[in-house]
């Protein structure tokens, strides 16, 4: 079976949303292109999904560097979004868009081979 990617939307592509970027997801707090803020959004999203618990006042404190109450509702609320459908997806297993080669492939993650543009 061929090594996959990631699926890659064309969209994202033409708003140069490239490889590097994607990759350098995967470390946030080592990418050299995001700012604080997106620092900090991405582990407000990445504590959301894998360690809810952890999110206490002293963690929003810190947000509050970076967003007021009004963005972090924002945030919050698409981070929930985001969360929510994804796992919903990943529950009913949605693969008929997807190429043939995606059907079966298992956990497919940025780092694991030649992506595949759609749409």
């Amino acid at each position: 079976m061929p090594q996959l990617h990631g699926i890659r939307y064309r969209s994202g592509l033409e708003d140069g949303v490239d490889e590097d970027l994607v990759c350098s997801l995967e470390k946030p707090a080592e990418a050299p292109d995001l700012s604080d803020a997106e620092r900090a959004a991405l582990d407000y999203a990445d504590r959301f999904a894998n360690n809810h618990l952890s999110i206490d006042e002293a963690f929003f404190q810190g947000l509050r560097r970076h967003f007021d109450d009004g963005e972090l509702v924002e945030l919050g609320v698409w981070i929930a979004f985001c969360v929510g459908f994804g796992r919903l997806g990943a529950t009913w297993d949605m693969t008929e868009e997807l190429p043939d080669a995606y059907r079966d492939a298992g956990t497919i993650r940025p780092s694991s081979g030649t992506p595949i543009v759609v749409r």
